[in-house]
């Protein structure tokens, strides 16, 4: 079961569902913070997770911080590039 997964349009910056997930900081240009609702056990989850405006995107854990028990980080790049996106959905399997 997931721990914690949101829908984030960071170009609005909304998100239009999630579950365990409190708010979600736009920190910069293709980097977001999702702060949890309720902590983790510990900061060893994984992430996954995917962006879309009809191009090959990445999203990965990142933003030059360590995930913590209650928010992790996130990077949305365009090849190497960072980059903001319409829709955002990541999904946290952990405890």
């Amino acid at each position: 079961m997931a721990m914690a997964w949101v829908d984030y349009d960071q170009n609005a910056n909304s998100f239009e569902a999630s579950y365990n997930i409190s708010s979600v900081t736009d920190v910069s240009t293709g980097i977001f913070r999702l702060n949890f609702a309720t902590n983790m056990s510990s900061n060893r989850y994984v992430c996954a997770g995917m962006a879309d405006d009809n191009r090959d995107l990445s999203i990965e854990r990142g933003g030059g911080t360590l995930p913590t028990v209650s928010d992790v980080t996130i990077e949305c790049r365009y090849t190497t590039t960072l980059d903001d996106q319409p829709q955002n959905t990541v999904v946290i399997f952990g405890s």
